[in-house]
């Protein structure tokens, strides 16, 4: 029986599920679940807003080129939902993704080389073909590659990503989603070593069915519970350069996997600069509930690190003049496979996941929303199994007591 309806057979039974984290994740699972009859759903964020960290701070770059193929379906989903919303009757106020289109660039040489797992899926789906290398100097003249094979995804794009958490926020609301923000840290509590429900602020909000879409913060509270996964916490910074780079801003997105750089216009007020960024990742140590009183350390940008960024950006775009503007940081919790954790946990019943969404969270949101809750609601779906948090699972090992 549900967690309250007092164990009573006569009462229809109401499957109370809790979404730990009102991010990207948070908010794509609340909108897929508040569509389920029979299910009570609860988001709890402990900021706030939905944007105080990860989703907030992201690229916003569609881009499907994955070389994991899970993540790659999940990817090529959402970027279909993103232009077609209808489909999944997320109501938009405008649209989702751009058509600017994206390039990638890889390998070296004069001849198109399948030298990355993602290219020969994309080139057989459709979703990709090769650039001869006058057309890419047409395309992208403000950028100096690495890589001399460049690869045209027209479905790549700049992701309207405020206008989409926004959508999926009233969505899951006028689905009967209760929201609850501002709630300080929230820990899950276990009984009988399953779920029980979250408690915070002293008080214990019962579950049936708890997701942990806690971003970067998923794997402390996975150790809190005894459900550890193999999540790697970093950080990468985005910088935006002013108006003396003279962005065009109609400009594909640019991403040299080579050089470990990206860059995409970037419109401000009065002008349009480069939004960019190295693909280094920084290894970030998160403790259990570090934020918000740890948000200054999180989130501080050094002198050094905007000099080095500087440098990397004037050997790849047309910045003779200007400065950076203003900058910004996120976290991804990465997996060893590059693969999201979405669905049950079988050494904890009653948990589950919708994390280790990485570098790609804007891109596979949708799709990953779909398996989450198509889990929890006991139906198929055909990358359940592969996402499925049972793959890291250690045998043998018991979950901790409330």
């Amino acid at each position: 029986m549900s967690a309250r309806d007092g164990g009573q057979a006569s009462v229809k039974r109401v499957e109370e599920i809790v979404i730990l984290g009102g991010g990207i994740g948070g908010l794509v699972a609340a909108f897929f679940l508040g569509a389920e009859k029979g299910a009570r759903v609860t988001l709890v964020e402990r900021e706030p807003r939905h944007d105080e960290h990860s989703s907030g701070r992201s690229a916003e770059i569609l881009r499907t080129a994955i070389d994991d193929p899970v993540t790659e379906a999940l990817g090529l989903r959402t970027a279909a939902l993103l232009r077609a919303p209808s489909e999944i009757g997320l109501e938009c106020c405008g649209p989702l993704v751009d058509d600017r289109g994206l390039i990638v660039l890889t390998g070296s040489g004069e001849e198109p080389r399948i030298d990355a797992p993602w290219i020969q899926r994309h080139v057989d789906g459709g979703a990709a073909r090769a650039m001869a290398p006058e057309e890419l100097r047409e395309a992208a003249p403000h950028f100096s590659p690495v890589g001399h094979q460049a690869w045209w995804l027209p479905g790549g794009g700049h992701i309207e990503v405020e206008r989409l958490m926004a959508s999926l926020a009233r969505g899951a609301m006028a689905r009967g989603v209760r929201f609850l923000r501002s709630t300080g840290d929230a820990r899950p509590q276990l009984e009988g070593g399953r779920i029980l429900g979250v408690e915070f602020r002293e008080t214990l909000l019962p579950c049936d069915s708890l997701v942990v879409a806690a971003g970067a913060w998923s794997g402390p509270i996975g150790r809190q519970i005894g459900a550890p996964l193999p999540l790697r916490t970093t950080r990468r910074h985005m910088w935006v350069t002013g108006a003396g780079a003279s962005a065009n801003p109609n400009a594909p997105i640019v991403w040299d996997d080579l050089a470990g750089f990206y860059a995409r216009p970037e419109r401000s007020t009065n002008a349009t600069g480069w939004a960019f960024s190295t693909t280094d990742l920084e290894h970030f140590e998160l403790r259990g509930g570090d934020a918000p009183f740890a948000r200054a350390e999180m989130y501080a940008v050094e002198e050094a690190e905007r000099v080095a960024a500087l440098a990397a950006a004037r050997t790849r775009l047309p910045l003779s003049s200007g400065d950076l503007v203003r900058s910004w940081r996120g976290f991804r919790d990465l997996t060893p496979d590059d693969r999201p954790v979405l669905g049950p946990d079988g050494r904890v019943p009653g948990l589950h996941w919708c994390a280790g969404l990485g570098g790609h969270g804007m891109t596979v949101s949708l799709a990953a929303g779909q398996v989450v809750a198509d889990s929890i609601m006991g139906r198929a779906h055909p990358l359940s199994t592969s996402c499925s948090p049972g793959r890291f699972e250690e045998p043998g090992r018991q979950p901790a007591g409330r």
